[in-house]
């Protein structure tokens, strides 16, 4: 479990860097209408729990799945049902579960292919699986150096293919795991960052990109990039982003 090791590192940071209560509340406002509310739910890298907390707070009755143990320290103070394991090989029963979501955790499944099997294992027939990928660069405007310089490090870092959990992916790969491909839930976001915030986010690794990084590659590529955003004035930029929620429904 290589990347429970890497989030048992970042988790004393995690919610300071990835935007805390305030990210799951707004997360959950858009997952809650999508799922069915009187059945099991199931949240695959639960992290720090803030947003299974929003959506049990909803009376949904959650469990929250992760591999890291410092991750779940966190999450056991908000949500009542967790377990700690891997999420590659779910240790629950055939059709456990109405509903499983993911916010940022299938792209670091082993697998996203069979991992979307295993999910359609546990999930009852005509049940959900919501996936939100992290921003899809395509719907990113480059509108500023230090914009510019953020994404050729994540280019470089990862290579032709920067999602592999987008709606895109998500689609090709329903029909052969036992799912219906319904439709795309965009989340909107408007924030001001400046550059120098970005070179401290990347500094603490706040990104999931940056988590398992070489020493090669922050020699060559994060070090450079840090340098290069505290190299340039330190004014506000505004950021627009859009996550997306994909909607796959069990057959």
């Amino acid at each position: 479990m290589q990347e429970a090791a890497v989030f048992d590192k970042i988790a004393y940071q995690y919610d300071d860097n990835r935007g805390g209560e305030e990210r799951g509340n707004r997360f959950a406002e858009h997952i809650l209408p999508l799922l069915d509310r009187d059945t099991r739910v199931l949240e695959l890298g639960v992290g720090t729990g803030v947003v299974a907390a929003a959506i049990e707070k909803a009376n949904v009755n959650i469990i929250g799945i992760d591999a890291s143990s410092e991750m779940l320290k966190r999450a056991e103070k908000r949500v009542s049902h967790l377990v700690w394991s891997d999420m590659n090989k779910l240790p629950f029963l055939h059709e456990y579960f109405g509903g499983v979501y993911a916010v940022w955790a299938l792209h670091l499944s082993e697998s996203v292919p069979q991992m979307l099997k295993e999910i359609r294992r546990v999930l009852k027939p005509s049940g959900c699986f919501l996936n939100c990928s992290a921003v899809n660069r395509d719907l990113v405007e480059v509108n500023d150096t230090a914009e510019k310089i953020v994404w050729e490090m994540h280019s470089a870092l990862a290579g032709a293919e920067l999602t592999v959990d987008g709606p895109h992916q998500l689609e090709a790969l329903a029909p052969e795991a036992g799912y219906r491909f319904e439709r795309v839930v965009d989340i909107k976001r408007e924030y001001e960052i400046t550059p120098n915030e970005l070179a401290l986010h990347i500094e603490r690794r706040g990104m999931s990109i940056l988590q398992q990084a070489t020493e090669a590659q922050v020699r060559d590529i994060i070090n450079p990039t840090i340098e290069a955003l505290r190299a340039l004035p330190d004014e506000k930029l505004r950021r627009h982003r859009v996550h997306q929620i994909s909607v796959l429904r069990a057959i």
